[in-house]
């Protein structure tokens, strides 16, 4: 293979753009309303640096963070048939039916450490010109917005910093819950799948054990 890149756990994501009441979402409405049993601990964290960040709720192998405009659940691990990420998101979209949402995503990350093997997907015909011209590139982001054949959008975004970091984003323009809801109910599994099948037949790279950016 061309290159390796590692899954980066908790960057797996489903976000959801709409109207959120953030107050709504407590430890104690958590627990009656989405935990399945009541007395199961509930761990929220609050940005003391920063208040107007999200509190990050973590429960059942999930964490959850809600602002006005988002709401955005990681799951600690991936890669199995449990989806607690997918079944929590779907009971919230359920539960405030009438939140007006205006789109989804599901999302996953990779890094790749050695940035010799992917590099001459960076060499764009500027690079030339923009040194004679005295300039240096100093991020490199090649961007691509597809549309498969089933009509999904898939976003992909390779950065080159230090390492080469691998963004891949399965959109929909949601517009209603139910709509949102029936879009992540098809899971994580068949996107990452896809994702990294992707990565492999289009841009020959390969993806190893998962990693957490913690």
């Amino acid at each position: 293979m061309d290159a390796v890149a590692t899954r980066v756990t908790e960057a797996c994501s489903v976000v959801v753009a709409g109207l959120w009441n953030r107050s709504i979402f407590t430890p104690s409405w958590l627990a009656s309303n989405i935990l399945e049993d009541e007395r199961a601990p509930i761990q929220s964290e609050i940005p003391i640096s920063n208040l107007e960040l999200p509190i990050r709720h973590s429960f059942g192998g999930v964490y959850l963070r809600v602002s006005q405009g988002r709401l955005e659940l990681n799951q600690k691990e991936i890669g199995s048939s449990d989806e607690p990420m997918i079944e929590t998101a779907c009971k919230i979209l359920s539960l405030l039916a009438h939140t007006p949402v205006s789109g989804v995503g599901i999302n996953f990350q990779y890094k790749i450490l050695d940035v010799g093997r992917i590099s001459p997907l960076f060499k764009t015909l500027d690079l030339g010109p923009l040194a004679d011209f005295g300039a240096s590139v100093a991020e490199n982001v090649l961007v691509r917005s597809l549309r498969l054949t089933n009509g999904h959008i898939v976003n992909v975004n390779l950065a080159l910093r230090d390492c080469v970091t691998i963004d891949v984003n399965f959109h929909h323009d949601a517009r209603s819950t139910s709509e949102a809801k029936s879009f992540i109910g098809d899971g994580v599994q068949s996107r990452l799948q896809l994702a990294e099948r992707l990565l492999l037949d289009v841009y020959r790279i390969e993806v190893s054990d998962d990693i957490s950016h913690g």
